[in-house]
């Protein structure tokens, strides 16, 4: 019976369509929204058992029982004890057919793209009572309520002329700005002080105290921190959010507190459809409309697995906790194993000579090409499911550019991204270190019509949606480490909640500045180039660059001269300069293989070569200890302010090799800077003086570190 069942097995895995075919060709897996269609010829199993016993090898992940169910270890405690924490109880997954017996409940017959609804509906009574109950509760002001049921003329939200600024000081979040609508009354901005002073899902409230000690984000605490309360303020008021001051002690706590909110978003929205599919059954004539075009409400952008596999953690604990629901069922983790294999990394690293934040950065998981939907019920959390059944979609900007494509693609799809009620961007500062065009073509297919119904129910469709409206409903929330125009200038375009927008930024005081962590006493020379337009930003810095410093580089005595480079059009143009001028040279960029690039090194520390140009996502991805500088050119100012002293600090004498016999006055350090660059600039220099080098008549400064010994 069991060789019967297996032969089955396999022969419905090897029945693939034409399409499918192809996208295993393109992509190795078949596509996300075609899921659905695959999930029907075969019925899976989820196989529970130790994650050790995983085949390295395996490619396609296939599903069987285990005999002896003492021997099997529970693959959602595999995720919390990945973790580190072993004192959780072991508890069961549902088999997967029993999912997709729910599913099919809300699944229309199939089309060439899976048509689903946005109706949610539920098998057990005690469920669906206990969310009319809870949706009820009139307790605490509701502002997810308020928001979704708010309704305006186009007008008005469309006039930005009308806005007013509101600046405020919070402990822990500092100084930020509230930008408002002058015509629309939203909700004024209350510091929560408490947790219970939101009014959250009640599955939520019974599993934080357990999730936050599972997610560790502070030592011996059960509650959420008074920072995380000031951020929860925010995001609980639906206005969108700028933050810029991501640090390794607060990015762990910031993942938290957005995934918190997202889930309870989720859940709310849930909780309302299944209070009016009650009522409908009780009075067919009644209206509401509680829904969008498609059901994928929640989109998060995240650089790496890693990061998902971070965030998915989270929602396991926030949903189910250490322990099965009051009504008796199981926890129901859906395709766990399959993601623990995909997103986890059991990997040793080897960080030898690499400095801390690169760590941080780069543990665990690092591809950066994924998507993920997830489903989520009371009782369930199924990962894996097709977007246009999924509440939750993460994805690298990589992972969701392929599925988007391009105009003129025959098979591209970004219908399921009409819905989207809160967009999250988080470690948006890794997104420029990638490719920043794909953030750009997502955040332009957000919030459109669609170009199909899908199977929705127009008659439970919200009017703003219908309207076009969506986009001034969406919820925008940017995380970043670093202050910087690409990051403000999307921010600024795409944030257009009718609540209004929140920017959190400080003010870089004297201690705190860059610079003052260069321990190598050589002179710095600011040069500031005056530009009155962005678009002629990079015409005007070649121009400045090519007549003013490049001459005095030239000489033999300013020999071995790194110039470091931002941007890899400018590497390629000051490549293409240097060739032509037929200078002395080599380069290291991303793209620089691994032996040009140990020979490009030992040509440079040995003198065999007077430059070294030296892109910033070759350092951002490497961190190479370039030996033999002696003088250093920031052609532009690097994204991550630390690049600057970081690389500062390599010219010390110990890096300078045997034969050098000057000191470290010797040596010299230039930048270049317009007023466009002065987010950066205030991180390096501060922010008074950085005020005082953009409005000073001269346009060179000099900066020498004090001596620290």
């Amino acid at each position: 019976m069991k060789h019967l069942k297996k032969r089955k097995l396999n022969k419905a895995q090897h029945r693939v369509n034409k399409r499918q075919k192809q996208d295993y060709d393109k992509f190795g897996e078949s596509h996300p929204v075609n899921d659905s269609e695959a999930a029907k010829d075969i019925d899976e199993t989820e196989l529970i058992e130790d994650f050790s016993h995983i085949s390295e090898n395996s490619t396609n992940i296939e599903c069987e029982q285990s005999e002896s169910s003492e021997e099997e270890e529970d693959t959602y405690n595999l995720l919390v004890n990945s973790l580190g924490v072993s004192n959780y109880r072991t508890v069961e997954a549902e088999s997967e057919s029993e999912e997709e017996n729910t599913d099919s409940e809300v699944l229309p017959p199939s089309s060439k793209l899976p048509k689903v609804s946005d109706e949610v509906h539920l098998n057990e009574d005690e469920e669906v009572e206990s969310d009319i109950e809870e949706s009820l509760n009139p307790s605490t002001t509701d502002n997810f309520s308020s928001h979704v049921e708010a309704v305006f003329e186009a007008e008005a939200l469309m006039n930005s002329n009308n806005s007013i600024n509101e600046s405020k000081h919070w402990p822990n979040l500092g100084n930020f700005t509230i930008t408002s609508n002058k015509t629309i009354n939203s909700c004024k901005l209350k510091l929560i002080k408490s947790f219970q002073e939101l009014n959250m899902k009640n599955i939520i409230n019974e599993n934080l105290t357990k999730s936050i000690i599972l997610n560790s984000f502070e030592k011996n605490t059960t509650k959420l921190t008074d920072f995380q309360l000031e951020l929860l303020s925010i995001l609980d008021s639906y206005r969108d959010l700028l933050f810029t001051e991501k640090n390794s002690k607060n990015s762990e706590q910031i993942r938290f507190v957005y995934t918190l909110h997202a889930l309870n978003h989720v859940l709310k929205t849930r909780s309302r459809i299944i209070h009016h599919n009650a009522k409908l059954n009780q009075n067919e004539s009644a209206e509401y409309r509680d829904q969008g075009f498609v059901r994928p409400k929640i989109l998060i952008l995240l650089p790496f697995r890693e990061s998902c596999f971070r965030v998915v953690k989270i929602l396991i604990s926030l949903l189910f906790g250490d322990k099965n629901d009051e009504s008796g069922a199981k926890i129901n983790v859906m395709n766990a194993k399959r993601f623990m294999e995909e997103f986890g990394s059991n990997e040793i690293k080897s960080y030898h000579g690499k400095p801390e934040d690169y760590k941080e950065t780069f543990a665990g998981n690092i591809d950066d090409s994924f998507r993920l939907g997830i489903s989520v019920t009371k009782k369930s959390l199924k990962l894996y499911a097709d977007f246009y059944s999924s509440d939750i979609i993460i994805a690298s900007p990589l992972g969701l550019r392929i599925i988007i494509g391009a105009k003129g693609d025959k098979e591209r799809d970004y219908d399921f991204l009409s819905s989207i009620e809160i967009f999250i961007a988080d470690q948006t500062d890794i997104f420029l270190m990638q490719n920043w065009e794909h953030i750009l073509h997502i955040s332009k297919h957000l919030n459109l019509q669609p170009l199909d119904s899908h199977g929705v129910d127009f008659t439970r469709v919200r009017m703003w949606y219908l309207e076009g409206l969506s986009k001034y409903y969406r919820q925008t929330l940017l995380f970043s480490s670093v202050n910087f125009t690409l990051i403000n200038a999307l921010f600024k375009k795409e944030a257009n909640n009718f609540e209004g927008q929140v920017i959190v930024r400080n003010p870089v005081n004297p201690g705190f500045d860059v610079i003052r962590h260069i321990v190598v006493q050589c002179p710095q020379m600011f040069h500031r180039f005056e530009c009155n337009s962005i678009k002629n930003l990079p015409d005007e810095r070649f121009k400045y660059f090519t007549t003013k410093i490049l001459p005095q580089f030239r000489d033999s005595l300013k020999s071995r001269t790194m110039i470091y480079i931002q941007s890899y059009f400018d590497f390629v143009r000051l490549r293409n300069y240097f060739r032509k001028e037929e200078l002395n040279f080599t380069h290291i960029c991303e793209y620089t293989k691994e032996g040009k690039i140990a020979q490009s090194r030992s040509f440079f520390f040995h003198g065999g070569r007077h430059f070294l140009l030296y892109t910033e996502r070759a350092h951002f991805f490497n961190r190479f200890r370039i030996k033999g500088i002696r003088h250093l050119i920031f052609y532009e100012l690097p994204t991550f302010p630390h690049f600057y002293s970081e690389l500062c600090n390599l010219m010390h004498i110990v890096n300078q090799g045997k034969k050098f016999k000057g000191d470290e006055s010797s040596l010299s350090c230039v930048t270049l800077y317009s007023k466009y660059d002065l987010p950066i600039l205030c991180s390096i220099v501060g922010t008074e003086r950085a005020k005082l080098l953009l409005k000073s008549p001269t346009d060179t400064h000099l900066f020498v570190t004090e001596n620290k010994k």
